[in-house]
């Protein structure tokens, strides 16, 4: 079994429940169970345990405004094979830029010392692994226009990802408030703006 972490905004019980009534209707597919549905940000591989604790502290100081989240659309990247995922994507806003971007500038500066992941913040769905094309065409022209309202969200979590032939299970890691700040407004920071 291997071992990797994701960054993550969580999705409210509501909507969670709510993206899983998506989850049918392809055989040779691994649906998510709706708790372990969240918008994922970035996917990175097996580090020390020193290099992740390490993470994890200086994550406390990353300081935002809470995001907000619109799911869009549901999307799909499957190969010949029938092998791939189904996700929900998330419309791009500035508040989301911007905390992709100072995390980006943390994992830099740490190092991480192994791959990192970047991809569009999305809801991950399902694994697929020898889906029909008809059954997929047909899964894909039921879902179209899914939408939901947006929602905010102040908490972001570290997750730790435990994958087999069979399953992906996801496990809490750490979480953290963006916008829980102690320092006063008028009061000088020496650090760079996205680690305040």
């Amino acid at each position: 079994m291997s071992t990797s972490y994701a960054l993550v905004l969580p999705l409210p019980k509501n909507i969670q429940y709510h993206v899983t009534t998506l989850c049918y209707g392809l055989s040779q597919t691994q649906w998510l169970e709706a708790f372990d549905m969240h918008v994922t940000l970035a996917v990175l591989a097996e580090a020390p345990s020193d290099v992740v604790t390490e993470f994890v502290d200086e994550l406390e100081d990353v300081i935002c405004e809470a995001v907000e989240i619109a799911l869009d659309r549901v999307d799909c990247r499957i190969n010949r094979r029938g092998q791939g995922r189904i996700w929900v994507c998330v419309k791009e806003n500035s508040g989301l830029q911007g905390l992709i971007k100072n995390l980006k500038s943390l994992i830099r500066e740490l190092s991480w010392p192994a791959k990192v992941t970047w991809e569009p913040p999305h809801v991950l769905l399902a694994h697929v692994n020898g889906c029909a094309d008809h059954q997929l065409a047909g899964f894909m022209a039921g879902v179209t226009g899914f939408t939901q309202p947006p929602f905010e969200t102040s908490t972001l979590k570290l997750m730790e990802i435990h994958s087999d032939r069979h399953a992906v299970h996801y496990r809490e890691y750490a979480e953290f408030n963006l916008t829980q700040t102690s320092k006063k407004k008028d009061e000088w920071d020496p650090r760079p703006p996205w680690r305040r």
